[in-house]
């Protein structure tokens, strides 16, 4: 399994997406996930034609940051719903079955356990 952390700038995924492509072509059976901090980027992501259909034919796209569409317990639930996908990401980790792509995401907690 591949984790790529995105930046909060469209060029990040525009920069890594061609080589996680040819990387899928040559392992087709490997995962991988694109983990996007901010909505404003994941938005941007899924409104870009191109990009959207390449992370969709090698892998997913996930935000792991909070929406500020809801309300006060938003907090709350973002933290209820990341714990789980923290803890997989963490026995991955450990385990050595996944490899980390970021830039800089690691250098901040808690992300920088992994």
């Amino acid at each position: 399994m591949i984790v790529v952390f995105l930046n909060n700038k469209l060029i990040t995924c525009d920069t890594i997406l061609p080589l996680l492509m040819a990387a899928h072509d040559h392992g087709p059976r490997q995962r991988i996930l694109f983990c996007c901090f901010d909505e404003m980027t994941y938005d941007a992501i899924t409104r870009n034609i191109v990009l959207r259909e390449g992370i969709a034919r090698i892998g997913d796209l996930r935000l792991l940051g909070r929406s500020r569409r809801h309300g006060p317990w938003s907090w709350f639930l973002h933290r209820m719903r990341m714990f789980p996908f923290s803890i997989q990401l963490l026995l991955l980790a450990l385990s050595r079955r996944v490899t980390f792509i970021h830039f800089k995401a690691l250098n901040t907690w808690p992300l920088r356990l992994l």
